[in-house]
């Protein structure tokens, strides 16, 4: 829990300190196809088109809006919760793949400290959710033993799964 205290603290004091940022607020050409595809989405608009981008972030965007409003800032605090539990499971990782607690520590302060993690937690982009998914997979993976392998494979499945809709290169890490 202190972990992602810590992390979600230093994240959304960073999207306070941004909000009147024309830099920040502003959207950039990616985050707006996002913004207006999303907006489409949740207006029912069907497209029978080819998804320009891959369609999780879309999906993602559009169930913040639906639940939410269709504010980008509330994306951008639905993904500094994300990134703040991405980095909890750094720390549960680190911890299951190495003896020493203080690797799993560190490697959590890093992640919880990471200026670019930190900043594309903050920008409407699907890195924070492609880092969340790619970890949640392996989490779930290295979770995985005789007490409740079935499980825990189960849902590293769905993660790997749900990382290739978001981003086709998570395939490659199927055969690991």
């Amino acid at each position: 829990m202190a972990i992602f205290f810590a992390a979600f603290a230093l994240r959304y004091v960073v999207l306070v300190e941004r909000a009147d940022d024309p830099f920040f607020t502003a959207l950039g050409i990616d985050s707006r196809d996002y913004h207006e595809a999303a907006l489409r989405h949740v207006g029912g608009e069907a497209t029978t088109a080819p998804y320009f981008h891959p369609p999780l972030y879309v999906w993602f965007m559009s169930a913040i809006y639906y639940v939410f409003g269709a504010v980008p800032a509330k994306v951008q605090f639905v993904q500094a919760l994300i990134g703040a539990a991405s980095c909890v499971l750094t720390f549960v990782i680190a911890r299951r793949a190495f003896v020493t607690p203080a690797i799993a520590w560190i490697a959590a302060g890093i992640t919880c400290f990471h200026g670019t993690l930190i900043y594309y937690d903050g920008q409407v982009l699907p890195g924070s959710l492609d880092v969340f998914l790619q970890l949640g997979a392996l989490g779930a993976l290295l979770a995985a033993g005789p007490q409740r392998g079935q499980v825990c494979l189960w849902i590293g499945g769905v993660f790997l799964a749900l990382g290739a809709i978001h981003r086709g290169d998570a395939l490659l890490m199927a055969p690991v």
